[in-house]
């Protein structure tokens, strides 16, 4: 009888520790399989009273920086106001091993936050359990995989020359390549040493983000150089006032094998390389644009055929062509609508059945014309709210915008021109909808009439800004928009902004509201 009392206790201690072994086993493989991450605010910015202080956090699958991340649909998306916030958990689970996080901090006063950086994108790994303590200047992590993302954020913090003196003194004195050659050695030497950082941690950050943070050091540079260059010709360009020796050393350094730097990493791990497509995306631009207006008298507006067709002939694995081909089309599908037709013509050839043309798809569907307009909630400086259904059988063209916005202000003289054409047409309706933050700016901005005209009704956004339910439908992230609304149903998801003392550029808005109008008459006869 002992023997058996014996024996039972034995087979239930070993059942208790074979189960308590398979419970840590489930529950480890399931935090493995998910993401979490707990934002603790510091006491300084949870007591910051100012309505315009935010923190936003985005992860995506893809690796683009934030300007990019914040247009595609299946970003996670949090936007918090400072005052009071307390803490943000974001938690799901991982169907792929890497993701993506931007934090941008918008503390009023306050310039240069590092943390309000649009490429400053981190790597996160599947498993990743780490809390997140944000002040005004830095952010550090705890927990599981907080030692890679401690390291991300120390790189981050390696100030950049951009604001070097010297560098801004050569370029007012108008010796850009002067200016250019230190700058790009500046900026190199600072790649370098963010490069022997990622290098000396090796150890600690494993194989998979060793080599995708250092093609980032990599990418970061290359982006910012290309897009540099081009910013400094395409200004002497337009300006007609071109500095040939100058534009002869960019040519012959655009002409320099970046690529070659890339040789030591992987190839598999340039596809999860946050801003490696920004790199690409810059090196086709500025090839596509030299072509484009070499020997010209004046600037020549940029070829998107051409451009597709550069970004095709790159020696890329299809994936990171595929990745490319969507971000290219992020950048133009608010100011210049053609790329779609461009791109649909050959989408199918270009993205197979791949998960960027399942995006592509998506977002093409969002701002598909004659789908039933998003049923908004808009209020104007009166309080009165306004919904879709207020404008039944009109036709209403909708300016979004913020103050300081410069391109806005830009627009308006072009835009009043065409608000005067048809003031007496009781059918077309102006709508501004601005996404300030704070209500008695929005309505300083108002009688200011820098961004707006009194043939404008103009509605707020609540001081929802950004995660405003109109705004996130529609993905807009780029300023001003233009949209048109007809008898309750998308009309036109984006039309080309007009802009003062460029003679075509309200075009494609008047031929717009002519066809609008005319398409508006057709649905009252039947």
């Amino acid at each position: 009888m002992k023997k058996v009392i014996i024996y039972l206790l034995f087979t239930l201690l070993l059942w208790v520790s074979i189960k308590n072994q398979v419970c840590a086993k489930y529950k480890s493989e399931n935090q493995n399989d998910s993401i979490s991450i707990t934002a603790i605010l510091s006491p300084g910015l949870q007591e910051l009273t100012d309505s315009a202080a935010f923190i936003r956090i985005m992860v995506s699958e893809h690796p683009f920086n934030s300007l990019h991340m914040a247009r595609l649909p299946s970003v996670k998306y949090i936007k918090e106001r400072l005052l009071g916030c307390g803490n943000i958990n974001i938690r799901f689970s991982a169907t792929r091993h890497f993701y993506y996080m931007n934090i941008a901090l918008a503390v009023p006063g306050k310039i240069g936050n590092i943390i309000y950086t649009y490429y400053n994108v981190y790597v996160l790994e599947k498993g990743t359990s780490v809390k997140m303590y944000v002040d005004e200047n830095n952010t550090y992590f705890k927990g599981e995989g907080a030692v890679k993302l401690n390291l991300q954020f120390d790189l981050f913090n390696k100030k950049g020359v951009a604001d070097d003196a010297q560098t801004i003194g050569l370029m007012r004195e108008g010796k850009y390549q002067a200016a250019f050659e230190r700058w790009d050695s500046l900026d190199k030497e600072m790649c370098l040493k963010k490069m022997n950082i990622v290098k000396s941690h090796k150890f600690l950050l494993g194989n998979d983000i060793y080599n995708i943070l250092s093609a980032s050091c990599l990418s970061q540079h290359f982006s910012a150089i290309f897009s540099n260059m081009r910013g400094i010709l395409m200004a002497q360009w337009k300006s007609g006032r071109v500095d040939s020796l100058f534009e002869y050393y960019l040519r012959k350094y655009f002409r320099t094998d970046a690529d070659s730097l890339f040789a030591d990493i992987p190839k598999k791990y340039l596809l999860y390389t946050p801003l490696y497509t920004e790199y690409l995306y810059e090196k086709s631009y500025m090839n596509s644009q030299i072509l484009l207006n070499l020997r010209k008298s004046s600037y020549v507006e940029m070829n998107l055929e051409l451009l597709l067709s550069n970004e095709k002939q790159l020696f890329e694995s299809q994936d990171i062509k595929r990745q490319l081909y969507l971000l290219t089309f992020l950048v133009f599908k608010d100011i210049r609508p053609e790329i779609k037709t461009i791109m649909d013509a050959d989408s199918r050839t270009i993205f197979g059945s791949s998960i960027y043309g399942k995006l592509y798809k998506n977002i093409n569907l969002q701002n598909r014309p004659g789908k039933p307009f998003y049923d908004f909630q808009l209020m104007d400086s009166s309080g009165r709210i306004y919904h879709k259904g207020d404008f039944d059988g009109k036709l209403v063209i909708m300016d979004f915008w913020f103050t300081g916005c410069e391109n806005c202000i830009v627009m308006q003289p072009a835009m009043e021109r065409i608000i005067n054409a048809y003031k007496d047409n009781p059918l077309v309706v102006f709508v501004t909808i601005s996404i300030d933050s704070d209500f008695n700016v929005w309505k300083k901005s108002i009688k200011q009439g820098l961004y707006t005209h009194t043939g404008e009704l103009n509605l707020y956004t609540e001081g929802k800004g950004n995660m405003h339910s109109l705004i996130k439908r529609y993905m807009i992230s780029a300023y001003p928009r233009i949209m048109i609304m007809l008898n309750g149903k998308l009309y036109k998801s984006s039309v080309p902004a007009p802009r003062a003392g460029v003679s075509d550029s309200s075009v494609n808005l008047a031929n717009s509201i002519q066809n609008g109008l005319k398409d508006l008459l057709m649905t009252k006869d039947k």
